[in-house]
C-alpha cells in the first residue's frame, strides 16, 4: 500500500486493517526506526503479571540462578511476539 503524508505529517491507515487490528481512535501506537523503515505496532502495555510468572519459571527451570537482563528483554519478546 502507498499513501501519502499530510501537512501535519499523518497518515492514514485504511479501515480494513484498522478493523482486523482492533485499532480505534486513541489507541496508542509503537513507533519504531528499523535501518531506513519506519515500523508502527499497536501498543499493548506490559502484562507484568505474565511476565513475572515466566521470569518465576525461568529461575526454577535453571536451579534458581540470576536471570539476566537480556533474558528478560527475551521473554518480553516472545510474550508479546515483537520481532
Amino acid at each position: 500500500m502507498i499513501t501519502a503524508m499530510s501537512k501535519g505529517y499523518q497518515i492514514t491507515i485504511p479501515a480494513s486493517w484498522r478493523k482486523a487490528l482492533n485499532i480505534e481512535p486513541g489507541t496508542k501506537m509503537e513507533i519504531e526506526k528499523k535501518g531506513k523503515k519506519i515500523v508502527i505496532t499497536p501498543f499493548e502495555p506490559l502484562n507484568w503479571d505474565e511476565l513475572w510468572k515466566e521470569v518465576d519459571a525461568s529461575l526454577k527451570k535453571h536451579q534458581k540462578r540470576k536471570v539476566s537482563t537480556e533474558e528478560i528483554v527475551k521473554m518480553r519478546e516472545s510474550f508479546y511476539d515483537i520481532y
